[in-house]
C-alpha cells in the first residue's frame, strides 16, 4: 500500500529492513531485506509501513541511532515530518487512511464472538480462568503471597518472537517463561492479561490496541501454552488507570497496593532510571525503601549476577518490588521459591503518576523511564537527588 502512494521519479528504495532474519538478504519484489541492526547505508528515510506496533517500530530505530527527522510512519495519521516530503501522493494516502479505519472496524466485528462468547458463557468456547484484580491483591495482603505476571510482551518472548524493544529473544528465558506461566506453587499468583473475552471494561482505544493483537494465530499459541485447569489472576493488576473506562475504580486497587507495604521494608529491583516511587508518594507509607539498579535494557543478560547478589545481601523479611520487564516475571518465581515475598510490579508506577495527574493518555513522567510514552519517555541519563540517591544500595551492570 505504502509503495503504491510514492512517487519513484523522485526517490531511489533501498530495499526493506525486517526483524525476520529469514528474510535478511533475500529478494522480495524486487529488492533487498536488510537486518534493521546492519543498516550501514546513508539513507535520507525509513519509512514505516505496518499499521500496529509502530511505537516500538520507531523505538527499535531511534535505539539503533537512527534520527528522529528520518523516521516516517506512514499510517499514523498524526506524523508531522510526512508534510515535509515531496514524494509520496497524499490523495492516496488518505484513502488508504480510511481503509485503515475499516480494518479497524474489521478487528473489532473478528473479535466480537468471543467478547459475546464471554458474557453469555454458551460454553462453546474456551478462556482461561482468571480471578480479578482485587483477588490478587486481597491474595498477596492476608496470605503474603508472591506474582508474577505475563502480558503481551512476555508472551511474545515466551513464542521467541521479536517485539519488545527493551529485551531481546533469548532462548533460555523464553523456557522459563513457560516454566513459570504453568507451575503449581501454591504460595505464588500467577497472572495472565483479561484479553480473551469481554473487553467492554476497557477504553475504546485499549480494547481496539488488544484486538489487533489478539488474532486468531495469537490466540491459539496463547491457549497452546496456558494451563486451563489453573487459577490465574489479571495481569492488569497493576494497570489500573490508564486503560480502563471507570476510572474511579483505581482508587480503591491503588489503597489494596499500598496496604501490601504498610510498615514494611522494601527492596526495589529496577531498571537504572525507572525510579519507581520517585518524587509521588506511593511508597509514602513504607518503613524503608532501598534500590538495587539493574539495566534499562536485556536485564536478563544481567539476570545471575542480581539474583545472587540478593539471595547474599538481602533478608527474606523484606518485602521485595521488581521492575525489570520480562526478567521480571522470572526473577519474582526464584525469589519466591527461596523464601521471599516477592512481587512483579510493572509499570504500577507510571499508572500512579498518571492517576495523580488526571492524564487521559501516557504522556511522559520527569527523570523517569516510562517505555510506552515514545521516545521523549526514554530518559537515558541522571539527575542527582541526594535522597534518590540515599536509596541506592548496588547498582548491577548499569
Amino acid at each position: 500500500m505504502l509503495k503504491s502512494a510514492l512517487y519513484f521519479d523522485c526517490i531511489e528504495m533501498v530495499g526493506f529492513l525486517d526483524n525476520d532474519e529469514k528474510l535478511w538478504g533475500t529478494e522480495q519484489e524486487n529488492s533487498i531485506v536488510y537486518a534493521p541492526y546492519n543498516l550501514l547505508m546513508e539513507i535520507d528515510y525509513i519509512l514505516i509501513s505496518t499499521i500496529n506496533y509502530i511505537d516500538q517500530i520507531k523505538n527499535q530505530l531511534l535505539t539503533l541511532g537512527v534520527s528522529e527527522n528520518k523516521i516516517i510512519a506512514y499510517f499514523d495519521a498524526y506524523d508531522c515530518i510526512i508534510n515535509e516530503v515531496n514524494f509520496i501522493n497524499y490523495t492516496v494516502r488518505i484513502m488508504q487512511l480510511m481503509e485503515r479505519k475499516f480494518q479497524n472496524v474489521f478487528y473489532k466485528m473478528s473479535n466480537m464472538e468471543y467478547e459475546i462468547a464471554d458474557k453469555v458463557r454458551k460454553g462453546c468456547y474456551q478462556f482461561p480462568i482468571i480471578e480479578p484484580a482485587e483477588n490478587a491483591l486481597n491474595e498477596i495482603i492476608e496470605k503474603s503471597k508472591s506474582m508474577c505476571r505475563f502480558g503481551d510482551g512476555e508472551f511474545e518472548v515466551l513464542f521467541q518472537r521479536p517485539r519488545s524493544t527493551f529485551q531481546k529473544i533469548d532462548s533460555t528465558l523464553a523456557i522459563r517463561l513457560k516454566e513459570v506461566l504453568v507451575n503449581k506453587e501454591s504460595c505464588i499468583l500467577t497472572c495472565i492479561a483479561n484479553n480473551y473475552g469481554d473487553l467492554s471494561c476497557y477504553t475504546e482505544e485499549a480494547a481496539l490496541s488488544i484486538r489487533a493483537y489478539m488474532s486468531q494465530s495469537i490466540r491459539e499459541s496463547h491457549m497452546s501454552v496456558i494451563d486451563m485447569s489453573k487459577t490465574y489472576y489479571d495481569a492488569y493488576v497493576t494497570r489500573v488507570y490508564m486503560m480502563y473506562r471507570n476510572k474511579e475504580h483505581a482508587v480503591h486497587i491503588f489503597e489494596l497496593w499500598k496496604r501490601i507495604w504498610h510498615n514494611r521494608d522494601i527492596v526495589m529491583i529496577e531498571g537504572r532510571y525507572t525510579k519507581n516511587g520517585y518524587d509521588n508518594d506511593l511508597f509514602a507509607n513504607a518503613a524503608s525503601v532501598k534500590r538495587v539498579l539493574c539495566p534499562t535494557q536485556n536485564a536478563w543478560n544481567k539476570y545471575r549476577e542480581i539474583y545472587d547478589w540478593i539471595i547474599s545481601n538481602v533478608s527474606k523479611e523484606k518485602l521485595i518490588l521488581i521492575t525489570l520487564g520480562q526478567t521480571a516475571t522470572v526473577l519474582a518465581f526464584d525469589l519466591a521459591m527461596m523464601g521471599y515475598q516477592a512481587i512483579d510490579m510493572g509499570q504500577l508506577d507510571n499508572e500512579y503518576e498518571w492517576y495523580k495527574r488526571g492524564a487521559t493518555k501516557k504522556i511522559p513522567l520527569s527523570n523517569k523511564y516510562v517505555h510506552e510514552a515514545g521516545k521523549i519517555g526514554q530518559i537515558n541519563s541522571d539527575v542527582y537527588d541526594p535522597l534518590f540517591e540515599k536509596q541506592v544500595i548496588v547498582r548491577i551492570g548499569c
